[in-house]
């Protein structure tokens, strides 16, 4: 019932890159100080919350079907030809590459997570469900990745899992 999605931007010099989930439509309420999204769904609330290392989100807002210069944000197309305006998320981060944006995604009670500490090679971040805790070991953002392996630690159990990075 939570997901974190990690998305690795590598490269060297300042740049601006634009997150964006499309969102169910439904109900939503947006707290720009958490960076996160409240979505009140028929089956319950869904959380989103975007977090970034080294740099935190500049902008965060739930945009619906905007055509500006040219660029079309917060569409769907269900079918050929046909095109509806949804809320889409959008995460705007500024700054130095690498750059580490993780998404937290979660049904029902609330989750969040941040980053605790690093060392050379991994980072430790703490995720939060409800009352439940859960330390998770990611690889650092690098080129010479192959893999993140992921080691987590919760009040269920202790478990392993590698993912292909992509």
């Amino acid at each position: 019932d939570a997901w974190m999605v990690v998305n690795d931007l590598i490269g060297a010099n300042n740049h601006t890159a634009v997150l964006r989930w499309h969102l169910l439509d439904a109900p939503y309420e947006v707290d720009v100080s958490r960076s996160s999204v409240l979505l009140r769904t028929a089956a319950g609330p869904m959380w989103v919350r975007v977090v970034g290392t080294p740099a935190e989100p500049s902008r965060i807002e739930v945009v619906r079907g905007r055509e500006d210069d040219g660029s079309l944000q917060g569409f769907a197309a269900p079918y050929y030809g046909e095109r509806r305006a949804i809320p889409t998320l959008e995460a705007t981060f500024k700054g130095g590459l690498p750059q580490r944006i993780v998404t937290f995604i979660g049904c029902g009670e609330s989750v969040s997570g941040q980053m605790l500490d690093h060392e050379q090679l991994t980072e430790r971040w703490e995720v939060r469900k409800g009352r439940r805790v859960h330390m998770i070991r990611l690889a650092r953002p690098s080129r010479a990745v192959e893999s993140v392996v992921v080691h987590w630690k919760s009040s269920v159990g202790d478990a392993t899992a590698n993912a292909p990075r992509g």
